[in-house]
């Protein structure tokens, strides 16, 4: 398992990514609808025998986000290919996403239903205003993990490729500015705004933050 996603219109309705071949008992997307006390198999459309998600938690950032909309987006970063459904009722279906590397992270905007980022190793940052059907590149510099603030109405943190920082963009992805590169151990860093701050944490170096006031 290696991501918990929580439905943002019902808080005891939650899905998981699970490694190893795709089917019931096994691999895929799994789902809850009483907090975690059950969960039925949720990842009809994905391909059968499969496996979609990394065995490592680790390796990858977000694979699955829930829009305020109900829409989904999957990542299946062993397999280089991304998912979409409108609902948890429907089944997935692939999107098409002009892509060049691998893709990292997956993040529904809080403040806008139906929009979904998501971080490529290879092409950068894309951008979905419909539910994932289809994508535009917002920022052609590689990335790996984001962060929406979720007071803050466009304001998007991006941990970069290849050990190049973190990165903001305070429209929503149209324009993006370099924050730092001198965050120690900057591989797949995780990332979250608190107020005027971009907490970042790092894999062994502890975790530290940038003023955004003063930037």
């Amino acid at each position: 398992m290696n991501t918990v996603a929580v439905d943002p219109r019902d808080a005891m309705r939650v899905f998981v990514t699970v490694s190893g071949p795709t089917g019931p008992g096994s691999g895929g997307v799994y789902e809850t609808r009483d907090g975690g006390q059950t969960f039925a198999f949720s990842g009809q459309g994905l391909p059968s025998g499969v496996g979609v998600f990394k065995e490592q938690k680790w390796e990858s950032a977000r694979m699955l986000a829930i829009s305020a909309s109900g829409a989904q987006v999957v990542l299946g970063q062993e397999i280089g290919r991304v998912w979409r459904r409108d609902n948890a009722d429907s089944a997935w279906v692939e999107a098409t996403v002009t892509r060049s590397g691998q893709p990292y992270d997956v993040q529904a905007d809080p403040h806008q239903p139906g929009r979904f980022v998501l971080a490529d190793a290879g092409a950068g940052v894309l951008a979905s205003d419909d539910s994932g059907a289809t994508w535009e590149r917002v920022f052609s510099t590689p990335a790996r993990v984001l962060a929406f603030d979720v007071t803050k109405p466009g304001r998007i943190g991006a941990v970069l490729a290849n050990d190049a920082g973190v990165a903001l963009s305070e429209d929503g992805g149209a324009t993006w500015r370099m924050l730092s590169n001198e965050i120690p151990n900057r591989h797949l860093n995780a990332i979250a705004f608190t107020d005027d701050r971009l907490m970042v944490g790092t894999a062994g170096n502890g975790a530290f933050w940038i003023d955004l006031a003063d930037r």
